[in-house]
Parts: structure tokens; C-alpha cells; sequence
């Protein structure tokens, strides 16, 4: 099978994962949202950046040195897992020390107890972390969605919003948390049953120390930078007003988060397997630009016109503080996404350290746009973001351009497809909303007629810009290995000269 087809098979079940699992939280977060105060939300924030801090060291980059490693033998993944539980279970007990400090750093003990609970996930993410890289090493994505998406159901459905109806306020949040992984490490060794015997042997563990050190050493950097502002927020401005910034990012961030996972998730090992072919690269780094940008752009941009009809539907009128944040915080998302593209493909061609590069310098412009745009308060850390997405994004695209053959006339051409594609979907959104309010029509109706406008406007014009795009090299060579979607556009582009002639 081709690399393309590869990775469209994949997309086939991770897709499935995704949707239901943006279904799924977009609920979740409306349920809770009313269930729990603003400041719960705060304080599960500052818990959890000092998590994130440790989980960069916990995973220690073993589930992508498992998917990247050329040869894999039994002592391999035994060795893998003899390094993973033995540093999660180091760093639950040092959280568990530690947590005190977290609590003074926020200047709230109630951070300390919430710390020491999430330090549990460690141990449970130890074990799960091999038997998850094996399945995507194997390209099992099928059993990979099927994980996901019951661990979700279960551990924040069940585990979570039962715990926040039986009264449990904040701690149902920690068990949501700790429901997931406990469901993720029994449903991923359910179907990937590999030795638990350790090896202390130096030659078996080096190559993940080697690949999956510099792995985290890039990750600790992005903990920093997609963090910073969490961190500053919760220190000088307080749990409430995190928990209105935290919540507006993850409005903007949810739908693109799934998308962005289901494609990390099949992109990585498939760009594994053909790492010593640029061409290939090249080719499934423009198709996964067009897909990714277009989806990034046209979802977060279109959520700028929509963003009040999106915060008192979902979350409430007590949110509406979090609306400006959603407005800026959604510039970020199609810069992001893109970056966590071209991260793939660096990651899957092993070259870690210009990404460690190009982080350090993110972070430096990030630190200057906070200190210039401090003064706006929560708006001037979503403005800043922004700045550094941006600037990080430019990065690696000069990377890839220097060390893939990517045609800048394609690279354009897929860039204003993008554009396009996005233009149209927020523009069909912004009228929709214009005329719901008009009317004074109810929060979720105006937000059902805006997503029905942005869903068929995107539809549309990406369709559109794909028989724009069609004559391109990764197009046409996309069409050869999987004819559904050479049938699919030739069924458009009927539709379209039906149109045409009808009018």
C-alpha cells in the first residue's frame, strides 16, 4: 500500500475517533460547565500545568522511538517498558513531594491535594504508553479508535460527570482524568499483549534514551511555550479568571485538537516507514498542509463570528467573560496545527534538534510579545500566543523548503486553496450570525445555523479548491492509489456543470 493510501486508511478510523469524540467533549463540556464554578476549572489548570511539566519526562519520547525504531525486537519493547514504568513511578512519587511548592508558586493550597491525585495517572500511563506505540507502529488504527473513544465515553462520561452530580466539585474532574487512563491501559494491553518481563541491560534501553531524550528535551520547550501563559495567568491574576481563559482555549482548541491528534496519530508512522524518501515527504506534507490548514483555519476562524453564540450555548451565561478570548485565541489555531504537521514530518525523519532549535527561538518571541502586550491582561497573553504560532510556523517551513523538494508554485497554490477555503466558511458564519441577531434568535439556535452555513459553505469551496488542485503531482498521484477519489471529484465537478448549465 502507498504512503497516501496509507495514511487515508488510517484517517478512515481515526476520523471516526476524532468525531465522536469532539461530539462527545463539546457535551461533556456543557454538562460540566454548569455543574461546576469558574474557579474549579482554574484550579484544575494550575494542576495541571505542573502535570504536563512532569509528563514530558514521564513518556520520555518511548511510544515515538517504539513507532520510529527501524528494527523492533521483543527486548526492545521490554526495555521500553522497563524505562517508562520505572520513570512514571519516580515521577509520581516526586509530584507527590513536590505538589507543596506548586501550592505556594499559585499562592492556593487547594492545588496541592488536586497535584497528588492527578499523580496517579503516571503510574497508569507507564504501562499503557508501549502498548499504545505498538499499535501505531503496526498501523492498528482501528483498535487505536476503538481505544480512544471508550476510554473517553467512559472515564469522563461515566467516571466524571456521575462524580460531578453525586457533588464531588472539582475532584470529578481528577477522577474523569484518572477513569481515562485507567480505561486506556486496560483496553490497549487488551489488545496488544506484550511481555511485561523487564531488561536492565544499557545496550536495550540506550536507543530510548538516545532518540527519546532529545524527544522530550523538544517537548519540555513546547510545554513552555503552550503553557507560559496558563502559568502567569494563574500566578498574577487568580483560579477565576484562568478558569475563563483556560475555558476559552479550549473552545477554540477542542474541534482542532481531535482533528490534529487523529492526524499525528496515522501521519507519524506512516512518514516513519518512509523516511529516506524526500519525495514522498514532500508529497504528504502538501497533502496533509491543504487538509490540516483548511480544516484549521475554516473551524477556528469561523468560531470569531460565532464565538458568543458558542460560550452561552456551551458553556453558559456565566462565561461571557471568556468570549474576546475566543475571538484572538482563534487566530492561533491554523498556525499551530500546521506547525504540529511539520513537526511529523521532522519527527519521523529523526531530525529532533532543529526542532529544539526552533523552539528556543518561539520561545524568545514569546517572552518578548508577553512583556510588550502584559498590559492588556488575559487579551494580551491570547494576542501573544498568536505571534509566536506565527512566527514558530515560519520556521519550519523555511526547514522543510531547504531540506525537501516542495515546488513553491505548489506550496502557493495549496496555501491560497486554504485561504479560499477558510475566506468562504467564515464568511457564510458571519453572515448566519449577522442575521440570527438580527432576529434575536435564541444562543443555540443562531449556533445550529451557523455551523449548518459554515459546514456547507466548507464543503463547497474545499471542494472547489480541490479540482483546483487536482493537476498537482501529490493530487494526481493520490487519485492513482485510492480511484473513490478520483470518483468523488469527477461526481463534483458534474455537479457543478449541471449547475452551471441550469442557471
Amino acid at each position: 500500500m502507498s504512503l497516501v493510501a496509507k495514511t487515508l486508511s488510517g484517517m478512515r478510523w481515526t476520523t471516526l475517533a476524532m468525531v465522536t469524540n469532539v461530539s462527545f467533549n463539546l457535551g461533556y463540556t456543557a454538562v460540566m460547565a454548569r455543574l461546576l464554578a469558574p474557579s474549579a476549572f482554574g484550579l484544575i489548570a494550575m494542576a495541571q500545568i505542573a502535570i504536563r511539566f512532569l509528563s514530558y519526562f514521564a513518556q520520555l519520547g518511548v511510544s515515538p522511538a517504539l513507532v520510529q525504531k527501524p528494527e523492533l525486537s521483543e527486548r526492545d519493547i521490554r526495555a521500553a517498558l522497563t524505562l517508562s514504568v520505572g520513570i512514571n513511578a519516580l515521577l509520581f512519587a516526586l509530584m507527590w513531594l513536590l505538589a507543596p511548592l506548586a501550592g505556594s508558586f499559585f499562592g492556593n493550597p487547594e492545588v496541592v491535594p488536586i497535584l497528588r491525585g492527578l499523580s496517579a495517572a503516571f503510574l497508569l500511563s507507564g504501562f499503557s504508553v508501549i502498548s499504545l506505540g505498538l499499535l501505531r507502529r503496526n498501523l492498528k488504527f482501528k483498535q487505536l479508535a476503538m481505544v480512544e473513544i471508550v476510554s473517553y465515553i467512559l472515564g469522563y462520561g461515566v467516571v466524571g460527570i456521575g462524580s460531578a452530580f453525586q457533588g464531588y466539585g472539582v475532584w470529578s474532574l481528577v477522577f474523569a482524568v484518572i477513569g481515562q487512563e485507567a480505561v486506556t491501559l486496560v483496553a490497549s494491553y487488551a489488545f496488544v499483549r506484550h511481555s511485561l518481563r523487564p531488561v536492565f541491560a544499557w545496550a536495550d534501553i540506550r536507543h530510548f534514551l538516545h532518540y527519546g531524550g532529545k524527544y522530550s528535551a523538544i517537548g519540555f520547550l513546547e510545554y513552555i511555550g503552550a503553557n507560559v501563559d496558563s502559568l502567569l495567568i494563574g500566578r498574577w491574576y487568580g483560579e477565576t479568571a484562568l478558569g475563563f481563559y483556560n475555558r476559552g482555549q479550549m473552545l477554540v482548541k477542542l474541534p482542532m485538537h481531535h482533528i490534529g491528534n487523529a492526524v499525528t496519530k496515522v501521519l507519524f508512522p506512516v512518514l516513519s516507514s518512509a523516511q529516506d524518501d524526500s519525495q514522498k515527504m514532500a508529497r504528504g506534507y502538501l497533502a496533509g498542509w491543504v487538509i490540516i490548514g483548511s480544516l484549521a483555519a475554516s473551524v477556528s476562524l469561523a468560531l470569531i463570528p460565532a464565538a458568543s453564540d458558542a460560550v452561552l450555548t456551551l458553556l453558559g451565561p456565566q462565561w461571557t467573560a471568556a468570549i474576546p478570548i475566543v475571538e484572538i485565541a482563534a487566530l492561533a489555531v491554523p498556525f499551530a496545527f500546521l506547525t504540529r504537521l511539520s513537526g511529523i514530518v521532522c519527527d519521523a525523519q529523526g531530525q529532533l534538534w532543529p526542532k529544539f532549535t526552533i523552539q528556543l527561538l518561539t520561545l524568545a518571541v514569546l517572552a518578548i510579545a508577553i512583556y510588550y502586550l502584559r498590559g492588556d491582561g488575559v487579551i494580551g497573553f491570547a494576542l501573544a500566543m498568536v505571534v509566536a504560532e506565527a512566527f514558530r510556523l515560519a520556521l519550519y517551513i523555511g526547514l522543510h523548503f531547504r531540506r525537501l523538494p516542495i515546488p513553491l508554485g505548489e506550496f502557493l497554490r495549496v496555501n491560497a486553496a486554504v485561504v479560499f477555503t477558510a475566506a468562504a466558511t467564515t464568511l457564510a458564519v458571519w453572515q448566519t450570525a449577522r442575521t440570527a441577531h438580527a432576529y434575536e434568535l435564541l444562543p443555540w439556535w443562531s449556533l445550529l445555523g451557523e455551523v449548518v452555513a459554515g459546514g456547507a459553505a466548507f464543503a463547497l469551496s474545499f471542494g472547489l479548491a480541490w479540482l483546483w488542485l487536482r493537476t498537482l503531482p501529490a493530487f494526481v498521484a493520490l487519485k492513482k492509489q485510492l480511484p473513490l477519489v478520483g470518483r468523488i471529484e469527477r461526481l463534483f465537478s458534474a455537479a457543478l456543470v449541471g449547475r452551471s448549465r441550469a442557471a
